[in-house]
Order: structure tokens, then sequence, then C-alpha cells
């Protein structure tokens, strides 16, 4: 399994990026949640990387890498990466997003079609998902009107991110060596990252635009999910042809940190069939 030593830096438009690189095969590019970093994917990838060259990078202001010079939406997030993936030559990918990263996904390939073979998504945190559960979206509300309570929630992401996790992924991750590196290496995040990116998920409604991409694309959900969650999401994928939807047994909104070899085996298995 790849340890946090074997993360590489790369520069983006003149900015350090972090990011994980295993395996060999069609790449496979993989996009994490927020407020994590590429360190969510580390029991995965053995797995994934027996198929795919993977590719897992921090996005900018998360994990190790840099913020970038302007604004973090997902248009210019979307434009990080195209630049990231000139850097590595990589002309077309497998692009997997999860939760947030999905969301950036969507919109990467919505502007970069080429350069998407398949897309995966998972748990898309689409606009309406904060809706469903009115304490989790008076939080989210609360934390981007007022400023003192963001700096209020930044410390406690850095310093008491048991808490934090429980909030945002709505249940208690095991105290094991794997979630315990994740929360340490999560203790690097930019506070204007995470502000700005909060903000653009909680007002960003990308649902038309998933609705008319033609890209092959998967959505996979956990069954444990959020009832009218994955109703909603079944009736969107049924207005796009293009978007096959899998419901996973077993898990919730995490699926690659409650359970990484269910995650990969899916993402395997969808690849397989789609391509």
């Amino acid at each position: 399994m790849p340890q946090f030593d074997d993360t590489k830096t790369i520069l983006v438009n003149g900015k350090s990026v972090s990011y994980l690189d295993s395996g060999e095969g069609p790449p496979l590019v993989l996009l994490h949640s927020w407020p994590t970093c590429c360190k969510i994917f580390l029991q995965a990838i053995p797995e994934l990387s027996q198929h795919f060259r993977v590719i897992a990078p921090d996005m900018p202001g998360f994990g190790m890498s840099e913020e970038l010079e302007g604004p973090h939406t997902y248009e210019t997030i979307s434009h990080w990466l195209d630049q990231f993936l000139k850097e590595l030559h990589l002309d077309t990918i497998y692009l997997l997003g999860v939760s947030y990263g999905a969301s950036i996904a969507i919109e990467f390939t919505n502007r970069y079609p080429s350069k998407v073979s398949l897309l995966l998504l998972n748990s898309p945190e689409l606009y309406y998902y904060s809706q469903l559960n009115l304490l989790r979206k008076l939080f989210y509300i609360c934390v981007d009107q007022f400023s003192f309570l963001k700096r209020i929630i930044f410390n406690l992401l850095i310093n008491e991110s048991d808490l934090v996790f429980q909030i945002v992924w709505g249940h208690r991750l095991q105290n094991d060596e794997f979630v315990n590196s994740i929360k340490e290496y999560g203790k690097h995040l930019k506070f204007r990252a995470a502000d700005e990116t909060l903000h653009e998920f909680i007002y960003t409604d990308n649902r038309n635009v998933l609705c008319t991409i033609k890209t092959p694309t998967v959505v996979f959900t956990g069954i444990k999910e959020y009832p009218a969650y994955l109703e909603n999401i079944l009736n969107l994928c049924k207005k796009n042809s293009n978007i096959h939807y899998e419901c996973v047994s077993g898990v919730g909104h995490s699926v690659v940190v409650e359970n990484p070899n269910i995650f990969a085996d899916t993402v395997i298995q969808q690849i397989n069939l789609l391509t």
C-alpha cells in the first residue's frame, strides 16, 4: 500500500501539487471529497492499480497541495485539473470523483469532454443533497454566512476532526490507523480553499449539467444513503441515457472509507462493463 512518503509533487501553474501515482495501464484519476485529501483512496489503490495507472491528487488547498492564486470554484479547479493532466502528459482518462470531487468531475467533463472517456461519480454532492437533511443544511449555511463560524469550523477541521467527520459524513468512522492517517494529513487543509469550496457546493446547482453530459457515466451510491437522495439520484439518471446507475449494498455515503474493497470492486466492475 502507498505510504505518506510515496506522494509525488509537481508544479502546476507555479503551485505545488501533491499526488499519489501507482500502477500501469489506462489512467484512472481519483478526486477526493470535502474536506479530505488523496489519502482517502489509500486502501483502494492496491487493487485498482492492478488494472489501471491510478492518480489521486490533493486538490488545490487540500492535503499538501498549495491553494490557487485566485478563487476556488468549479470552473477554476477544472482548469487546474486540465493543467495537472497536461503536466503528466495525459490526454484521455477515466475520471472518478467522490462527493465534492464528483462535482469537480462533472464540471471538468462538461468543459473538456474529449479528455474523459468514462466518468464515474460516487455519491455526487448535487445541489439538492444538502436540502435532504435540515440540520446539515443549516450547519453548512451558518458556516458560510458568518465569518467567525467559518474560523471556528476551520479550527475544528484541524484539531477536532472526529467531530467534523461525523457531521460531514453523517456517521462515526472507525478509529483505526487508516482513518487516523486521513485526519493527520488533513491538518494541512488551507482555510481559503475550504471556505470557497464549501460555498461552491452549497449554492451551485449542477443537475442540469449532469443531465446533458454525453460522456458515458456511472453513478454509484451506497444503499445506506438517505432514501430521498437515492430516489432523486435515480430520477436524475433516468433523464440522461448516457448514465448508468449502480446501488452498492452494505455501505453509505463514504464508500471508499467505509469499505475500500467494495469501492475498488465496484469501480473495476463498472469500467469493465462500460468500456
